[in-house]
This record gives C-alpha cells, structure tokens and sequence, in this order.
C-alpha cells in the first residue's frame, strides 16, 4: 500500500512539474527563435520608428506586468517539491499548489494576449494585412522547419524511446 502511495504521489509530482513548466511563445524550444521571427516580422510590416517606440513601451509594460507572476508561479513549483519531500505528502496541497500554477499561467497568457492586441491596433491597415497573411502561414512554416524531411521520427526531435529509433537515415 506504501508503494502505491510513493507511486502515485511521484506520478502526481512528475505530471504537475511538467505541465507546469513554463511554455515558450514561439517556434523552437521555449521560443529560442522568437527574437529573429519578430526581426523578421517588424522588417516585413516596415514599422516607423514612432511605432517601434510605442511596441517598446508595450513589451516593457507586459513585462512588468508578468514578472511577479513568474515569480509566483516559481515560489509554488518549489512548495510542491517541498511538500513532495515529506514523509506523508497531501495531495490536497498539491492540487492547490497545481491550480495556482495553473490561474497565475492564465494571467499571464491573458497579459500577452492584451499586449498582442494593443501592438496590432497600432499597425495601419496594410501593416495589419501583412501581420495576418504571416501569421496565417506561420503554422505551416514552423512545422516544416520543425520535422524536416525526417518529419519528426529519430533522435534528432524526440530522444532514442526504443531500439532502432534514432538510427541514422540511409
């Protein structure tokens, strides 16, 4: 019975410390990438520089905005691996730990989303047309950069899960 606990309790913590790790608002790992697309993207919709001010005063404000919910959101991973150490961990404390993860995550999906809206309604209506038409077709661009030709199988994007997988292509 011990054993089932210890099981379950470990499932619990691995799944919270998973879906609850901090998501990248971009192509590639944790959005590495996100810096040149935006490049890409100011060059595309050729930005005045009264714009690029203003989208500045945006990205530092939303940053402002979101600094103590990431502060948040650390403090309670590191409450649940501390309750996780203890000799009878709750479950009930996990779970609420989890949810503030998961309502301060939402805070600040809707602060990018805020900020997203204030930069497009600064855009003129040809700029705006070049934004959709590029993010439209971002999604079909990501995933081919993404999976290449290999289309996602092998080492190279998801790890060696069994013999065979990974092996070089011939």
């Amino acid at each position: 019975m011990k054993k089932l606990f210890l099981a379950a309790a470990m499932l619990v913590a691995f799944s919270v410390a998973t879906f609850a790790q901090p998501f990248g608002y971009g192509y590639g790992p944790k959005g590495k990438n996100m810096p040149a697309m935006r490049a890409q993207m100011a060059k595309a919709l050729n930005l005045t520089d009264k714009q690029k001010e203003e989208i500045a005063k945006i990205k530092t404000e939303a940053q402002i905005k979101t600094v103590d919910l990431r502060s948040e959101i650390q403090k309670a991973r590191l409450q649940i691996k501390e309750e996780m150490l203890k000799a009878n961990p709750s479950k009930t404390t996990i779970k609420k730990l989890a949810d503030k993860i998961t309502e301060l995550q939402g805070k600040i999906k809707d602060i990018h989303i805020d900020q997203a809206f204030k930069v497009y309604n600064l855009l003129d209506d040809n700029q705006k047309k070049i934004a959709k038409t590029r993010m439209l077709n971002f999604g079909a661009e990501a995933r081919k950069g993404m999976m290449g030709k290999h289309r996602g199988f092998g080492r190279r994007h998801h790890g060696n899960f069994a013999p065979g997988w990974g092996a070089p292509c011939k």
